[in-house]
């Protein structure tokens, strides 16, 4: 039976690191160059001893997945990275994993201090005492037949699972690279594609990072989702969009039918909080819901914050620190330099209160959103449905 790449995140699962250990170890270069095609360089070019390509990668075998493993049981046992990364990506052992059947057995043996291995077969089990019979009472000893029965049962495990099916890194980055193109995509087929996405499965790792408004989903939520719920409550259904994805002026630009390219900028008030709440309450299934300190709010404050137990908050209070949160975006994006025109959306926690008074504070903010470079502004919480939205200017 051919068994299936995995994504990143079932990777770390399998591996028995977290996704963000993994990555990083990726990124060091964990497994080198192993089983990956040498690269060609011109004549008297310098060629690189070792180079890390696998964190670019979203997708992985069974042979990329027991060589991890092997790592991690090695720095578990006492090895260093690099000791464990050197003898993960011997060829030696990528041969042997790539070549290995449900019956297969080897152990590999690692002295530690000496960094040196020894892999043995079947065959040459009998030597396996006596050659290490000099070297003291710590010896790592390593069954890679076992390896691969755990790898190759857990990526079985999902093999009546549509991996297709199932949102990762690489679907959400391809989103993403979509948008950014010069002629971005139609707004009906951006709503389409949202919608699929977020109906789709998606495993605990990337549900969290998508709580915490980080990569890769921190586009779609700090900008594409907002925007394109606006521009639904607005009736504005045809056309086309992009986000560019850089530092210069509006993250989004719409045209619609017939018409020029417009811009729209948008920023999330109070977002520090909410990232923060996000990542404090990992793994727990009662979540509270406003934490409403100012961004700048410094580390201490949070901290504490971060520690006390859950509190009922005042609808005023409430409404106080959401109108802060505001007015320190509108503070913010005030760059006449920068902006002229276009439309300005803050994203805000206008939650379904009794009696309550956003309303009245859009009338209080407005005078300040008249000084704005921008032709509109508008204030948007799309958690409800249909959005909650504001129009400032």
């Amino acid at each position: 039976m051919e068994l299936p790449s995995v994504t990143t995140a079932r990777a770390a699962e399998i591996v028995g690191i977290g996704y963000e250990g993994l990555r990083s170890q990726l990124k060091r270069g964990l497994l080198k160059n192993v089983g990956v095609m040498a690269p060609f360089y011109g004549r008297d070019t310098e060629a690189e001893v070792l180079y890390a390509k696998r964190w670019r990668w979203s997708k992985f075998g069974v042979p990329d997945l027991c060589l991890m493993r092997v790592a991690k049981l090695l720095m578990d046992a006492g090895c260093s990275f690099d000791v464990a990364n050197d003898i993960a990506s011997s060829e030696e052992l990528w041969r042997w994993f790539n070549h290995a059947s449900d019956l297969a057995g080897a152990y590999l043996t690692v002295i530690p201090g000496l960094n040196s291995y020894c892999l043995y077969r079947p065959e040459e089990y009998e030597r396996l005492t006596a050659d290490h019979a000099d070297y003291g009472d710590t010896v790592i000893l390593v069954s890679l037949g076992a390896i691969y029965g755990e790898v190759t049962g857990a990526v079985a495990e999902r093999i009546d699972v549509d991996i297709s099916e199932i949102v990762d890194r690489a679907a959400v980055e391809a989103l993403c690279e979509q948008l950014a193109e010069e002629e971005g995509l139609e707004i009906s087929e951006l709503t389409a594609r949202l919608a699929d996405l977020f109906d789709r499965p998606r495993d605990e790792i990337m549900s969290q990072l998508l709580a915490e408004r980080r990569p890769p989903w921190k586009v779609l939520t700090d900008e594409v989702i907002p925007i394109s719920d606006f521009l639904r409550t607005q009736g504005i259904t045809s056309g086309r969009i992009r986000f560019p994805q850089d530092d210069k002026a509006y993250d989004a630009w719409v045209k619609r039918d017939g018409g020029d390219w417009e811009g729209i900028e948008a920023t999330v008030a109070l977002a520090r909080s909410q990232i923060l709440l996000a990542n404090a309450q990992r793994g727990e299934k009662v979540k509270a819901g406003f934490l409403g300190l100012p961004d700048k709010t410094a580390g201490p404050v949070v901290a504490a914050a971060l520690k006390r137990p859950r509190v009922m908050h005042s609808r005023r209070g409430v409404e106080a620190q959401v109108e802060a949160g505001i007015r320190a975006s509108l503070v913010t994006k005030n760059k006449p330099q920068k902006y002229s025109g276009g439309t300005l959306l803050i994203s805000a926690q206008l939650m379904r209160l009794p009696d309550d008074g956003w309303d009245e504070m859009g009338e209080r903010i407005r005078d300040d959103a008249k000084e704005m470079p921008f032709d509109e502004v508008h204030v948007i919480d799309d958690r409800q449905e249909p959005p909650r939205v504001l129009r400032l200017k």
